[in-house]
């Protein structure tokens, strides 16, 4: 099946492939042209935690919220591997832009992470990688939540997530708690 992508800020085609994931049979988009989405590689984890923490310091939260970003920090290097989940990344004629990591949690699928290069924001990548982040999700469960970066909350409203409710994490530092159903093009919770 061939599909035209919103692969902005140019057009792409779009063609779909069926490729086996751990537990599941996933689709993956691969696109045509100058963007390609594929799974991340256990060489690539320290890239893909750098650019995690490159995108909390764009929201300011290093200085803003220390013990946050050292919190974060430490917990990547704890983490397992991207080669153990869901985690695909987006390149751009062949460099690493974006990616996101999706977890099966049984009852729903958690995104725990999606970030890309803050010099990238507004240019369309981001609704790139939710796209094919829904499309994955989707073959995995029927409703997805998202613990969102307060510097990403307007974005996960845009995408049709439904806001549950703030969760304080920190003194003064919170994270939007959204649920996307993935069954429909409306989002609700529970």
């Amino acid at each position: 099946m061939r599909l035209i992508g919103r692969c902005r800020p140019r057009p792409c085609t779009v063609e779909m492939v069926r490729e086996p994931a751990s537990r599941h049979h996933t689709i993956d988009f691969i696109v045509k042209g100058n963007m390609t989405f594929r799974r991340a590689r256990a060489d690539e984890r320290k890239a893909l935690d750098e650019m995690t923490l490159t995108g909390v310091r764009h929201w300011g939260h290093d200085q803003n919220h220390p013990e946050v970003y050292q919190g974060l920090a430490m917990l990547l290097e704890s983490e397992e591997g991207p080669e153990l989940h869901s985690v695909f990344v987006l390149e751009d004629d062949g460099k690493v832009v974006g990616f996101y990591d999706l977890r099966d949690r049984g009852d729903h699928v958690e995104l725990v992470r999606m970030f890309l290069s803050p010099d990238l924001i507004g240019h369309g990548y981001g609704r790139t990688l939710w796209d094919h982040a829904v499309e994955q999700a989707t073959a995995m469960s029927a409703r997805m939540l998202i613990m969102a970066d307060p510097g990403a909350v307007g974005f996960y409203k845009a995408m049709g997530a439904h806001l549950e409710r703030h969760q304080e994490v920190a003194p003064g530092f919170s994270l939007g708690v959204f649920w996307y159903n993935l069954n429909s093009d409306t989002s609700t919770g529970s």
